[in-house]
Protein backbone atom coordinates (compact mmCIF):
# COMPACT_ATOMS: atom_id res chain seq x y z
CA UNK A 1 0.00 0.00 0.00
CA UNK A 2 1.25 3.44 -0.91
CA UNK A 3 1.10 6.12 1.08
CA UNK A 4 0.92 9.86 -0.73
CA UNK A 5 1.29 12.63 1.53
CA UNK A 6 -0.57 16.13 0.23
CA UNK A 7 1.34 19.57 1.12
CA UNK A 8 -1.36 22.53 1.65
CA UNK A 9 0.07 25.41 1.85
CA UNK A 10 -2.96 27.23 1.91
CA UNK A 11 -7.31 26.98 1.98
CA UNK A 12 -7.53 27.05 -1.49
CA UNK A 13 -5.66 23.90 -1.77
CA UNK A 14 -7.81 22.44 0.53
CA UNK A 15 -11.28 23.85 -1.69
CA UNK A 16 -9.89 23.15 -4.86
CA UNK A 17 -8.46 19.68 -4.03
CA UNK A 18 -8.86 18.09 -0.51
CA UNK A 19 -13.06 19.05 -0.83
CA UNK A 20 -12.64 17.51 -4.85
CA UNK A 21 -13.25 13.73 -5.47
CA UNK A 22 -9.65 13.07 -5.06
CA UNK A 23 -9.28 11.79 -1.24
CA UNK A 24 -11.95 9.21 -2.03
CA UNK A 25 -10.37 8.16 -5.17
CA UNK A 26 -7.20 8.13 -3.64
CA UNK A 27 -8.46 6.08 -0.68
CA UNK A 28 -10.24 4.14 -3.05
CA UNK A 29 -7.39 2.81 -4.83
CA UNK A 30 -6.24 1.61 -1.39
CA UNK A 31 -3.75 4.55 -0.69
CA UNK A 32 -2.68 5.85 2.29
CA UNK A 33 -3.20 9.70 2.79
CA UNK A 34 -1.52 11.74 5.02
CA UNK A 35 -1.43 15.78 5.51
CA UNK A 36 0.67 18.34 5.69
CA UNK A 37 -0.31 21.58 6.85
CA UNK A 38 -1.13 24.05 9.24
CA UNK A 39 -4.78 22.89 9.67
CA UNK A 40 -6.18 22.45 13.33
CA UNK A 41 -8.06 19.40 14.37
CA UNK A 42 -11.68 21.50 12.81
CA UNK A 43 -10.30 21.42 9.86
CA UNK A 44 -9.52 17.71 9.64
CA UNK A 45 -13.09 17.14 11.06
CA UNK A 46 -14.59 18.53 8.62
CA UNK A 47 -12.48 16.53 5.44
CA UNK A 48 -13.39 13.63 7.52
CA UNK A 49 -16.94 14.18 7.69
CA UNK A 50 -17.15 15.21 4.13
CA UNK A 51 -15.55 11.87 2.91
CA UNK A 52 -15.94 9.65 5.80
CA UNK A 53 -12.65 8.80 5.62
CA UNK A 54 -9.76 9.27 8.30
CA UNK A 55 -6.49 10.88 7.05
CA UNK A 56 -3.86 12.20 9.65
CA UNK A 57 -2.41 15.65 9.35
CA UNK A 58 1.18 16.27 10.30
CA UNK A 59 2.27 20.28 10.83
CA UNK A 60 4.37 21.84 8.08
CA UNK A 61 7.93 21.88 9.41
CA UNK A 62 9.06 25.09 10.51
CA UNK A 63 12.18 26.38 7.89
CA UNK A 64 14.14 29.94 7.79
CA UNK A 65 15.89 30.44 4.77
CA UNK A 66 19.16 32.08 5.23
CA UNK A 67 20.01 35.72 3.60
CA UNK A 68 22.07 34.11 0.79
CA UNK A 69 18.95 31.38 0.08
CA UNK A 70 16.54 34.48 -0.02
CA UNK A 71 19.17 35.99 -2.15
CA UNK A 72 19.21 33.58 -4.42
CA UNK A 73 15.81 32.74 -4.91
CA UNK A 74 14.69 36.16 -5.49
CA UNK A 75 17.11 37.06 -7.95
CA UNK A 76 15.84 34.17 -9.67
CA UNK A 77 12.37 35.28 -9.55
CA UNK A 78 12.95 38.77 -10.69
CA UNK A 79 15.42 37.73 -13.83
CA UNK A 80 12.75 35.10 -14.83
CA UNK A 81 10.09 37.46 -15.13
CA UNK A 82 11.99 39.97 -16.82
CA UNK A 83 13.14 37.08 -19.37
CA UNK A 84 9.40 36.25 -19.64
CA UNK A 85 8.59 39.71 -20.20
CA UNK A 86 10.87 39.93 -23.07
CA UNK A 87 9.97 36.22 -24.43
CA UNK A 88 5.75 37.39 -24.54
CA UNK A 89 6.47 40.88 -25.20
CA UNK A 90 4.41 42.00 -22.50
CA UNK A 91 5.47 44.58 -20.38
CA UNK A 92 2.66 44.20 -17.20
CA UNK A 93 4.42 41.04 -16.51
CA UNK A 94 6.99 43.36 -14.68
CA UNK A 95 4.13 44.40 -12.53
CA UNK A 96 4.62 40.89 -10.68
CA UNK A 97 7.60 41.70 -9.16
CA UNK A 98 6.19 44.12 -6.33
CA UNK A 99 8.83 43.95 -3.67
CA UNK A 100 8.19 46.21 -1.04
CA UNK A 101 11.07 47.36 1.10
CA UNK A 102 10.89 48.14 4.72
CA UNK A 103 14.12 49.62 6.37
CA UNK A 104 17.48 50.64 4.76
CA UNK A 105 19.09 47.17 4.13
CA UNK A 106 16.08 45.41 2.54
CA UNK A 107 16.26 48.59 0.19
CA UNK A 108 19.65 47.69 -0.49
CA UNK A 109 19.00 44.35 -0.62
CA UNK A 110 16.24 44.38 -3.51
CA UNK A 111 18.20 47.19 -5.42
CA UNK A 112 21.16 44.97 -5.52
CA UNK A 113 18.29 42.15 -7.40
CA UNK A 114 17.20 44.80 -9.35
CA UNK A 115 20.53 45.63 -10.99
CA UNK A 116 21.90 42.37 -11.36
CA UNK A 117 18.60 40.65 -12.72
CA UNK A 118 19.19 42.72 -15.69
CA UNK A 119 22.07 40.48 -16.72
CA UNK A 120 21.13 37.39 -15.29
CA UNK A 121 17.79 37.68 -17.62
CA UNK A 122 19.45 37.89 -20.34
CA UNK A 123 20.76 33.99 -20.35
CA UNK A 124 18.21 31.41 -19.95
CA UNK A 125 21.33 29.01 -18.46
CA UNK A 126 22.41 31.76 -16.36
CA UNK A 127 18.79 31.69 -14.52
CA UNK A 128 18.91 27.63 -14.26
CA UNK A 129 22.29 28.35 -12.51
CA UNK A 130 20.40 30.78 -10.18
CA UNK A 131 17.94 27.72 -8.79
CA UNK A 132 20.49 25.20 -8.69
CA UNK A 133 22.59 27.61 -6.54
CA UNK A 134 19.52 28.48 -4.33
CA UNK A 135 17.74 24.60 -3.99
CA UNK A 136 21.95 23.64 -3.38
CA UNK A 137 21.61 25.67 0.02
CA UNK A 138 18.68 24.38 0.96
CA UNK A 139 19.11 22.65 4.47
CA UNK A 140 16.78 19.44 4.25
CA UNK A 141 17.63 17.31 7.34
CA UNK A 142 14.32 18.28 9.29
CA UNK A 143 12.84 17.35 6.33
CA UNK A 144 14.21 13.98 5.62
CA UNK A 145 13.72 12.99 8.63
CA UNK A 146 9.60 13.47 8.71
CA UNK A 147 8.95 12.23 5.15
CA UNK A 148 11.29 9.13 6.45
CA UNK A 149 9.24 8.70 9.34
CA UNK A 150 5.98 9.02 7.87
CA UNK A 151 6.94 6.45 5.08
CA UNK A 152 6.10 9.13 2.44
CA UNK A 153 6.10 7.19 -1.25
CA UNK A 154 4.76 10.14 -3.11
CA UNK A 155 4.58 13.72 -2.52
CA UNK A 156 1.73 15.99 -4.09
CA UNK A 157 1.85 19.75 -3.04
CA UNK A 158 -1.11 22.47 -4.29
CA UNK A 159 1.08 25.14 -4.94
CA UNK A 160 4.25 25.31 -7.10
CA UNK A 161 4.60 29.04 -5.29
CA UNK A 162 4.54 27.41 -1.81
CA UNK A 163 8.40 28.56 -0.01
CA UNK A 164 7.34 25.87 2.88
CA UNK A 165 7.48 22.93 -0.10
CA UNK A 166 11.02 23.48 -0.81
CA UNK A 167 13.07 21.71 1.88
CA UNK A 168 10.24 19.38 1.40
CA UNK A 169 10.77 18.45 -2.10
CA UNK A 170 14.58 18.89 -1.88
CA UNK A 171 14.30 16.41 1.02
CA UNK A 172 12.37 13.93 -1.12
CA UNK A 173 14.40 14.16 -4.33
CA UNK A 174 17.16 13.11 -2.15
CA UNK A 175 15.47 9.94 -0.24
CA UNK A 176 14.46 9.18 -4.56
CA UNK A 177 10.13 9.85 -3.50
CA UNK A 178 8.31 11.41 -6.54
CA UNK A 179 6.87 14.68 -6.33
CA UNK A 180 4.20 16.44 -8.53
CA UNK A 181 3.24 19.53 -7.81
CA UNK A 182 -0.06 21.65 -9.28
CA UNK A 183 -0.01 25.19 -11.08
CA UNK A 184 -2.28 26.67 -8.76
CA UNK A 185 -4.10 29.57 -10.79
CA UNK A 186 -4.95 30.46 -14.32
CA UNK A 187 -2.61 33.51 -14.63
CA UNK A 188 0.49 31.59 -12.21
CA UNK A 189 2.54 30.49 -15.41
CA UNK A 190 4.10 34.09 -16.39
CA UNK A 191 5.12 35.22 -12.65
CA UNK A 192 8.65 33.77 -12.06
CA UNK A 193 7.51 32.00 -8.88
CA UNK A 194 8.22 28.38 -9.29
CA UNK A 195 10.97 27.98 -6.28
CA UNK A 196 11.46 24.37 -5.93
CA UNK A 197 11.67 21.57 -8.86
CA UNK A 198 9.40 18.36 -9.37
CA UNK A 199 9.08 15.65 -11.12
CA UNK A 200 6.23 16.48 -12.75
CA UNK A 201 3.85 19.50 -12.90
CA UNK A 202 -0.27 19.06 -13.37
CA UNK A 203 -1.40 21.65 -15.73
CA UNK A 204 -5.05 23.17 -16.49
CA UNK A 205 -5.07 22.83 -19.80
CA UNK A 206 -2.35 22.55 -23.33
CA UNK A 207 -2.51 26.59 -23.32
CA UNK A 208 -0.41 26.29 -20.19
CA UNK A 209 2.05 23.24 -21.22
CA UNK A 210 2.69 25.84 -23.55
CA UNK A 211 3.48 28.33 -21.19
CA UNK A 212 6.19 26.02 -19.62
CA UNK A 213 7.61 25.87 -23.24
CA UNK A 214 7.77 29.65 -22.92
CA UNK A 215 8.16 30.90 -19.30
CA UNK A 216 9.96 27.46 -18.13
CA UNK A 217 12.33 26.08 -21.30
CA UNK A 218 14.75 24.06 -18.60
CA UNK A 219 11.52 21.87 -17.24
CA UNK A 220 10.87 18.74 -19.65
CA UNK A 221 8.29 18.94 -21.49
CA UNK A 222 6.72 15.79 -20.58
CA UNK A 223 6.74 16.42 -16.97
CA UNK A 224 3.84 18.94 -17.25
CA UNK A 225 0.79 16.64 -17.56
CA UNK A 226 -2.41 17.85 -18.82
CA UNK A 227 -5.29 17.26 -16.07
CA UNK A 228 -7.34 20.48 -16.07
CA UNK A 229 -8.19 21.65 -12.38
CA UNK A 230 -10.59 20.07 -9.60
CA UNK A 231 -12.10 23.52 -8.95
CA UNK A 232 -15.08 23.47 -11.28
CA UNK A 233 -16.01 19.65 -10.81
CA UNK A 234 -18.05 20.84 -7.31
CA UNK A 235 -20.79 22.55 -10.01
CA UNK A 236 -21.91 19.32 -11.22
CA UNK A 237 -23.39 18.40 -7.68
CA UNK A 238 -26.59 19.49 -8.86
CA UNK A 239 -27.26 17.71 -5.15
CA UNK A 240 -26.22 20.65 -3.80
CA UNK A 241 -28.08 23.27 -5.51
CA UNK A 242 -31.22 24.34 -3.48
CA UNK A 243 -34.33 25.39 -4.56
CA UNK A 244 -34.85 29.08 -5.70
CA UNK A 245 -37.15 30.25 -2.51
CA UNK A 246 -34.54 28.33 -0.51
CA UNK A 247 -31.53 29.70 -1.75
CA UNK A 248 -33.22 33.55 -1.81
CA UNK A 249 -34.59 32.88 2.02
CA UNK A 250 -30.49 32.68 3.01
CA UNK A 251 -29.99 36.02 1.62
CA UNK A 252 -33.35 38.03 2.40
CA UNK A 253 -33.93 38.72 -0.96
CA UNK A 254 -36.89 38.23 -3.47
CA UNK A 255 -37.53 35.56 -5.71
CA UNK A 256 -38.81 36.51 -8.31
CA UNK A 257 -36.47 39.67 -8.30
CA UNK A 258 -33.01 38.69 -11.24
CA UNK A 259 -29.67 38.31 -9.54
CA UNK A 260 -26.69 39.87 -10.27
CA UNK A 261 -23.30 38.39 -8.42
CA UNK A 262 -20.99 41.57 -7.10
CA UNK A 263 -17.72 39.49 -6.67
CA UNK A 264 -15.27 41.08 -5.35
CA UNK A 265 -11.32 41.14 -5.29
CA UNK A 266 -8.50 41.71 -2.85
CA UNK A 267 -7.57 45.27 -2.21
CA UNK A 268 -4.28 44.93 -3.79
CA UNK A 269 -5.88 43.84 -7.03
CA UNK A 270 -9.04 45.63 -7.14
CA UNK A 271 -8.56 48.55 -4.32
CA UNK A 272 -11.24 51.02 -6.15
CA UNK A 273 -14.07 47.73 -5.59
CA UNK A 274 -16.29 49.83 -3.51
CA UNK A 275 -16.62 52.78 -6.12
CA UNK A 276 -17.61 50.25 -8.82
CA UNK A 277 -20.37 48.41 -6.47
CA UNK A 278 -21.37 52.37 -6.34
CA UNK A 279 -21.83 52.50 -9.82
CA UNK A 280 -23.62 49.60 -10.35
CA UNK A 281 -26.05 49.66 -7.88
CA UNK A 282 -26.77 53.55 -9.14
CA UNK A 283 -27.52 52.34 -12.16
CA UNK A 284 -29.56 49.79 -11.55
CA UNK A 285 -31.43 52.40 -9.44
CA UNK A 286 -31.58 54.78 -12.58
CA UNK A 287 -33.12 51.67 -15.00
CA UNK A 288 -35.29 49.66 -12.59
CA UNK A 289 -38.00 51.40 -11.53
CA UNK A 290 -40.14 48.14 -10.88
CA UNK A 291 -37.34 47.00 -8.49
CA UNK A 292 -36.71 43.78 -10.99
CA UNK A 293 -33.03 43.46 -10.07
CA UNK A 294 -31.16 43.20 -7.00
CA UNK A 295 -27.16 42.39 -6.27
CA UNK A 296 -25.63 40.17 -4.73
CA UNK A 297 -22.29 41.55 -2.96
CA UNK A 298 -19.70 38.23 -2.23
CA UNK A 299 -16.72 39.87 -1.03
CA UNK A 300 -13.01 38.33 -1.47
CA UNK A 301 -12.70 35.95 1.80
CA UNK A 302 -9.49 37.30 2.35
CA UNK A 303 -11.46 40.79 2.53
CA UNK A 304 -12.10 41.48 5.97
CA UNK A 305 -11.38 45.41 5.52
CA UNK A 306 -15.16 46.89 5.80
CA UNK A 307 -15.02 48.80 2.58
CA UNK A 308 -17.64 47.82 1.08
CA UNK A 309 -20.07 48.87 4.47
CA UNK A 310 -20.95 52.56 3.63
CA UNK A 311 -22.38 51.90 -0.07
CA UNK A 312 -24.46 49.26 1.37
CA UNK A 313 -26.06 51.42 3.65
CA UNK A 314 -26.47 53.58 0.81
CA UNK A 315 -28.73 51.41 -1.27
CA UNK A 316 -30.95 49.38 1.01
CA UNK A 317 -33.21 46.84 -0.72
CA UNK A 318 -30.77 46.98 -3.67
CA UNK A 319 -27.66 45.31 -1.99
CA UNK A 320 -28.06 41.77 -0.32
CA UNK A 321 -24.94 40.62 1.46
CA UNK A 322 -23.72 36.76 1.49
CA UNK A 323 -20.97 36.28 3.47
CA UNK A 324 -18.32 33.71 2.43
CA UNK A 325 -18.17 30.96 4.96
CA UNK A 326 -14.42 30.58 5.52
CA UNK A 327 -12.71 30.31 9.00
CA UNK A 328 -9.49 32.03 10.53
CA UNK A 329 -7.46 29.25 11.21
CA UNK A 330 -4.04 31.27 12.30
CA UNK A 331 -2.39 34.36 11.13
CA UNK A 332 -4.42 35.91 8.43
CA UNK A 333 -3.87 36.48 4.48
CA UNK A 334 -4.13 33.57 2.07
CA UNK A 335 -2.46 31.18 4.06
CA UNK A 336 -4.59 31.53 7.19
CA UNK A 337 -7.82 31.71 5.86
CA UNK A 338 -9.73 28.00 4.91
CA UNK A 339 -13.10 27.75 3.29
CA UNK A 340 -16.10 25.21 4.21
CA UNK A 341 -17.48 22.84 2.55
CA UNK A 342 -20.56 24.85 2.98
CA UNK A 343 -18.84 27.95 1.48
CA UNK A 344 -17.93 25.95 -1.50
CA UNK A 345 -21.91 24.64 -1.53
CA UNK A 346 -22.94 28.26 -0.98
CA UNK A 347 -20.82 29.31 -4.05
CA UNK A 348 -22.04 26.52 -6.15
CA UNK A 349 -25.77 27.96 -5.23
CA UNK A 350 -24.69 31.80 -6.56
CA UNK A 351 -23.44 30.63 -9.32
CA UNK A 352 -26.26 28.50 -10.25
CA UNK A 353 -29.01 31.21 -8.83
CA UNK A 354 -27.55 34.74 -9.69
CA UNK A 355 -28.34 35.80 -13.40
CA UNK A 356 -24.96 37.16 -14.35
CA UNK A 357 -21.47 38.05 -12.30
CA UNK A 358 -20.24 41.63 -12.12
CA UNK A 359 -16.45 41.72 -11.32
CA UNK A 360 -13.05 42.69 -12.24
CA UNK A 361 -11.54 39.74 -14.69
CA UNK A 362 -11.28 36.85 -12.69
CA UNK A 363 -12.36 32.85 -13.30
CA UNK A 364 -15.94 33.36 -12.00
CA UNK A 365 -16.88 33.81 -15.77
CA UNK A 366 -15.79 30.62 -15.60
CA UNK A 367 -17.59 29.20 -12.68
CA UNK A 368 -20.89 31.20 -13.85
CA UNK A 369 -20.40 29.81 -17.13
CA UNK A 370 -20.90 26.21 -15.97
CA UNK A 371 -24.72 27.40 -15.63
CA UNK A 372 -24.60 29.39 -19.20
CA UNK A 373 -24.94 32.65 -17.00
CA UNK A 374 -22.74 35.56 -18.38
CA UNK A 375 -19.94 37.66 -17.04
CA UNK A 376 -19.64 41.37 -17.20
CA UNK A 377 -15.94 42.64 -16.74
CA UNK A 378 -15.36 46.25 -15.76
CA UNK A 379 -13.25 48.31 -18.12
CA UNK A 380 -12.63 52.09 -17.01
CA UNK A 381 -11.34 53.12 -14.21
CA UNK A 382 -13.41 54.85 -11.19
CA UNK A 383 -10.35 56.99 -10.52
CA UNK A 384 -7.27 58.09 -12.15
CA UNK A 385 -4.09 57.28 -10.53
CA UNK A 386 -0.29 56.28 -11.33
CA UNK A 387 -0.54 52.57 -9.60
CA UNK A 388 -3.71 50.84 -11.15
CA UNK A 389 -5.65 50.92 -14.12
CA UNK A 390 -8.02 48.67 -15.99
CA UNK A 391 -5.86 48.73 -18.75
CA UNK A 392 -3.35 47.19 -17.36
CA UNK A 393 -4.91 44.27 -15.76
CA UNK A 394 -6.78 43.43 -19.03
CA UNK A 395 -2.98 43.07 -20.71
CA UNK A 396 -1.89 40.70 -18.26
CA UNK A 397 -0.77 37.30 -20.22
CA UNK A 398 -3.33 35.18 -19.24
CA UNK A 399 -6.13 37.42 -20.93
CA UNK A 400 -4.57 36.80 -24.34
CA UNK A 401 -5.93 33.02 -23.94
CA UNK A 402 -9.30 34.63 -24.92
CA UNK A 403 -10.69 33.65 -28.25
CA UNK A 404 -12.74 36.68 -28.77
CA UNK A 405 -13.72 39.53 -26.95
CA UNK A 406 -17.50 38.81 -26.57
CA UNK A 407 -16.92 35.72 -24.07
CA UNK A 408 -17.95 37.97 -22.24
CA UNK A 409 -20.07 41.76 -21.92
CA UNK A 410 -17.16 44.36 -21.33
CA UNK A 411 -18.17 47.79 -19.17
CA UNK A 412 -16.26 50.14 -20.87
CA UNK A 413 -18.13 53.07 -18.85
CA UNK A 414 -20.70 54.12 -16.62
CA UNK A 415 -23.03 54.86 -19.76
CA UNK A 416 -22.01 51.50 -20.70
CA UNK A 417 -23.26 49.96 -17.65
CA UNK A 418 -26.39 52.07 -17.66
CA UNK A 419 -27.02 50.77 -20.81
CA UNK A 420 -26.49 46.85 -20.29
CA UNK A 421 -28.24 47.23 -16.60
CA UNK A 422 -31.31 48.09 -18.38
CA UNK A 423 -31.01 45.47 -20.91
CA UNK A 424 -30.08 43.08 -18.22
CA UNK A 425 -33.01 44.36 -16.19
CA UNK A 426 -35.73 44.11 -18.83
CA UNK A 427 -35.02 41.01 -21.20
CA UNK A 428 -36.80 37.85 -20.22
CA UNK A 429 -33.91 35.79 -21.92
CA UNK A 430 -30.52 34.93 -20.79
CA UNK A 431 -27.68 36.85 -22.06
CA UNK A 432 -25.52 34.77 -24.55
CA UNK A 433 -21.85 34.83 -24.14
CA UNK A 434 -18.96 32.53 -25.36
CA UNK A 435 -17.34 32.07 -22.25
CA UNK A 436 -17.79 28.28 -22.48
CA UNK A 437 -15.49 28.42 -25.59
CA UNK A 438 -13.08 30.23 -23.66
CA UNK A 439 -13.12 28.30 -20.36
CA UNK A 440 -12.44 24.79 -22.58
CA UNK A 441 -9.15 26.57 -23.50
CA UNK A 442 -8.70 27.35 -19.91
CA UNK A 443 -9.26 23.84 -18.53
CA UNK A 444 -8.94 21.64 -21.74
CA UNK A 445 -7.63 19.15 -19.21
CA UNK A 446 -11.33 18.26 -18.21
CA UNK A 447 -12.77 17.43 -21.87
CA UNK A 448 -12.08 14.02 -21.55
CA UNK A 449 -12.67 13.15 -17.86
CA UNK A 450 -12.75 14.89 -14.33
CA UNK A 451 -9.32 16.12 -13.50
CA UNK A 452 -9.62 14.88 -10.03
CA UNK A 453 -9.79 11.06 -11.24
CA UNK A 454 -6.61 11.96 -13.73
CA UNK A 455 -4.62 13.15 -11.02
CA UNK A 456 -5.58 10.03 -8.86
CA UNK A 457 -4.26 8.02 -11.58
CA UNK A 458 -0.75 9.65 -12.02
CA UNK A 459 -0.73 9.75 -8.06
CA UNK A 460 -0.99 5.69 -7.66
CA UNK A 461 1.11 4.74 -11.16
Amino acid sequence: MSRVAILLPDGTGLKNYIYSDLIPNLYQRGTEIVLISSFSDNIVKEIKSLHGINVQNIKIPPYKESIIECFYRELEAYSRIRRNARVADNPTILDFWNKRANGFLQRIFYKLISILSRFCSMNENGIKLLSSKHLSLVKTEVAESLLRKYQIDILFCTHQRAYSAIPLFEAAKKLGIKTYTVIYSWDNMPKGRLPFRSDYYFAWSEWMKDEFKKFYPDIQNEKVLVTGTPQFEFYNKREWILSREDFCKQIGVNPERKLICYSGDDTLTSPFDPLYLDDLAECIQEVDNNKNVAVILRRCPVDTSGRFAPIIDKYPGLIYVSEPLWTKDNDGGWSGLYPTIDDVKLLCNIAYHCDAVYNLGSTMAFDFSMFNHPAYFINYDVQKTSFWSTKTIYNYQHFRSMPSKDCVMWVNSKEDLIKLMDVFAHTEQSIQTKAKEWFNIINSGASEGKPSDKITIYLTQ
